[in-house]
């Protein structure tokens, strides 16, 4: 990610306005946002972020990423979920660390307690929205989402209803810093588990960074709407809408874009050019 302190800028916002507001809350009400995630600047490491753009021909994000060489703006139909592709198949880890199967509490008793099986496979996530721009710890925004985390929490409470403490699609995955407002980003978030089945890895300049492949939501999936979420486990095509291509492009490049949609399955999607006169 661009932002140094992705979802950490967040977490450390939130943290701030909860200890304002703690004297007014109960002690459930305390345990809630503390188990939300919310002031969890780890989440940064937990959750795989999906980042696209409201504008498919900006003059910022072709200067960040298409510099060197051509470069395409792919337009996907927000309304087609994409699932994360399965890396691995199987029902347990290919090869377990020493602690993968430790109880996650031992009662006084000595019985080992499992809140769920650590192959147990599920996914969170998935849903397109806006990134909010903060402006630090006192933006606020951020006293509204508590307040709204709040709110749900009571009248789930108060109904009688189950209540999940940790959750995707949490409010700081989808804050960044106002810096990057000019980027218009919107974003899907992913948790998957277990990662030994979704997990891949790649080098980067920044080290080894993992990260999950998605595909399209049609095809053969594994579906349980609710509480796991889906997957895929064969590779499905993209809803992909339209392709713009970059600013530095020869006239060529479109002929030889239209060839590769053409014979790729994607003869619907329709071809444009930036009127970006950057170079």
């Amino acid at each position: 990610m661009n932002d140094a302190n992705e979802m950490r800028s967040g977490a450390r916002a939130f943290r701030t306005a909860f200890e304002a507001r703690r004297a007014g809350l109960q002690s459930d009400e305390h345990t809630h946002v503390e188990h939300s995630g919310l002031m969890n600047e780890e989440t940064a490491f937990s959750n795989f972020l999906l980042s696209a753009a409201r504008d498919p021909d900006s003059l910022t994000l072709w200067r960040n990423y298409g510099v060197s060489e051509v470069a395409y703006s792919i337009e996907l139909d927000g309304s087609q979920s994409l699932v994360p592709l399965v890396a691995r198949s199987g029902e347990s880890h290919p090869s377990p660390p020493p602690d993968f199967y430790a109880p996650d509490e031992v009662a006084e008793d000595g019985t080992p307690i499992h809140y769920f099986p650590a192959d147990a496979t599920f996914v969170l996530g998935g849903s397109w929205r806006d990134v909010d721009y903060i402006e630090g710890v006192d933006d606020p925004l951020i006293g509204k989402r508590l307040d709204e985390l709040i709110a749900r929490y009571r009248k789930n409470r108060d109904a009688g209803k189950l209540i999940v403490t940790g959750y995707a699609n949490a409010p700081i995955d989808f804050m960044k810093d106002r810096g990057f407002s000019d980027e218009r980003e919107v974003r899907c978030v992913f948790t998957v588990n277990p990662w030994w089945k979704f997990v891949r890895y790649r080098p980067t300049r920044f080290g080894i960074v993992p990260y999950i492949e998605l595909t399209g939501g049609g095809g053969k999936m594994e579906e349980e709407w609710g509480s796991r979420g889906s997957w895929a486990m064969t590779p499905q095509p993209l809803p992909v809408k339209r392709v713009t291509i970059g600013p530095n492009a020869p006239h060529e490049a479109e002929r030889a874009l239209r060839s590769l949609l053409d014979q790729t399955g994607y003869g619907s999607a329709s071809v444009a050019r930036s009127e970006t006169p950057y170079r």
